[in-house]
């Protein structure tokens, strides 16, 4: 019984997995081990390189005909996804854009507040040291109002750190970095392998370009087969 889509016509990759096989075959019986002692031996072993690259070269054109419906649909589908989230995003910075001098102005309040609410704290305790210090040969009234100014001391302290914690205002931190001195900043990552990485990645890129003299690299040429 034939179901829909048996009778598709072979991918461009099922048409190379007959040309792989042959020139992987080819290779397996050719490629002993031993090294090209002979001219001969070394023309057999060049053209099994171009027979190999050739294979490779179409298996990448299949890979990327075959694939190419499928990029592309997924390129229209990442356009229409980019574009709603493109509107969505716009919105939303509009609407941070507009709360955010309103939060920033509720967060100065609240941190006035802390200071008031710091220096009253400190100057009960003060007045209570202060009341310490006189402690002896108090009446009763004397010590009850001692008592009151212990009192009214914690609560001060409690009130100064209730003030002072931060709160849920719907602002958030946001740490920006910039360079100011190139020189002292190479300096502190000079130590870190990613600094070399990178500046190794710039000095290959300008060698790819044709430079051949870069002050502090070893640039040197190898030949290999190709």
């Amino acid at each position: 019984m034939n179901y829909i889509g048996h009778n598709q016509p072979p991918s461009a990759l099922d048409e190379q997995k007959s040309v792989v096989q042959g020139i992987i075959d080819e290779a397996e019986a050719t490629l002993t081990g031993v090294a090209v002692e002979t001219a001969e031996q070394d023309k057999v072993v060049e053209n099994l390189l171009k027979g190999l690259k050739t294979a490779k070269k179409g298996v990448n054109d299949a890979h990327k005909s075959d694939k190419e419906p499928y990029l592309e649909g997924g390129r229209r589908v990442d356009a229409e996804k980019n574009e709603l989230i493109a509107d969505i995003d716009r919105a939303i910075k509009v609407a941070q854009d507009c709360r955010t001098p309103y939060l920033q102005k509720q967060e100065e309040i609240r941190q006035e507040a802390a200071r008031i609410a710091r220096e009253e704290a400190e100057a009960k305790r003060r007045e209570l040291q202060e009341a310490h210090k006189a402690k002896q040969g108090l009446d009763v009234e004397e010590a009850k109002a001692l008592a009151d100014k212990e009192e009214a001391a914690k609560e001060a302290a409690k009130a100064a750190a209730k003030a002072t914690k931060p709160t849920a205002t719907g602002l958030k931190t946001v740490w920006n970095t910039e360079i100011t001195n190139l020189e002292q900043a190479l300096n502190t990552y000079f130590d870190d392998p990613r600094l070399s990485d990178a500046v190794l990645a710039m000095a290959k890129s300008d060698v790819h370009s044709g430079k051949r003299d870069i002050p502090g690299f070893n640039i040197h040429s190898e030949r290999v087969a190709r």
